[in-house]
């Protein structure tokens, strides 16, 4: 009864980088059921979901939610998830990113370009970043990720056309790490200041 609504493909890429392939689940906005209770499924590990239409979306486990069962349920994951958006997309020198209307309004485009671009601190904190990712208990295709996430956060950073949204949502696709958030404290500060 419950296979039947396991309809969505899914693949399961462990820390270690291992991936366990053609798996069907049910996915919902926050949750993924498996009722595959041979794998280990760990938090932090990636998943990703294979559209109809050929596009994938990438999932962050919060918590894996295994489940014994009873009755007649058998033991499965409620996989609780966080949909990853931007690591997948690809932001190119040809992109056109609008300034927000807080930098608009905060005297002139100019000025706020100045307090990023010529602000100092800000590559010690790309670099103080990539340091922490380096670091990190990663696996070496997350690191690998993050790392073009970061160079992605620096060339916007240091574009004519700095975007406060597009770097917070940079920083959304990386790990939770206190040094991690601070960092993103004070660059996203420098568009406040």
């Amino acid at each position: 009864m419950f296979h039947e609504l396991m309809r969505d493909k899914i693949k399961i890429i462990k820390k270690n980088g291992e991936e366990i392939n053609n798996l069907n689940a049910y996915v919902s906005k926050n949750t993924i059921m498996l009722m595959d209770s041979d794998i280990s499924i760990d938090s932090n590990d990636r998943i990703q979901r294979f559209m109809p239409n050929g596009e994938i979306e990438n999932f962050k486990v919060l918590d894996a939610g295994f489940s014994n069962g009873m009755f007649n349920i058998p033991p499965h994951y409620n996989i609780s998830i966080k949909k990853l958006d931007l690591p997948e997309i690809k932001i190119t020198k040809k992109s056109k990113i609008s300034i927000s209307n807080k930098i608009l309004n905060n005297r002139s485009i100019e000025t706020s370009i100045k307090k990023i671009n010529g602000n100092p601190y800000v590559d010690r904190q790309i670099k103080a970043l990539i340091n922490v990712i380096d670091n990190a208990e990663l696996s070496f295709e997350e690191k690998k990720k993050d790392l073009r996430t970061v160079d992605e956060i620096s060339k916007n950073l240091k574009s004519n056309n700095p975007c406060e949204e597009v770097i917070e949502s940079l920083f959304n696709c990386l790990p939770h790490e206190r040094s991690i958030t601070s960092i993103r404290s004070f660059l996203i500060g420098c568009f406040k200041s």
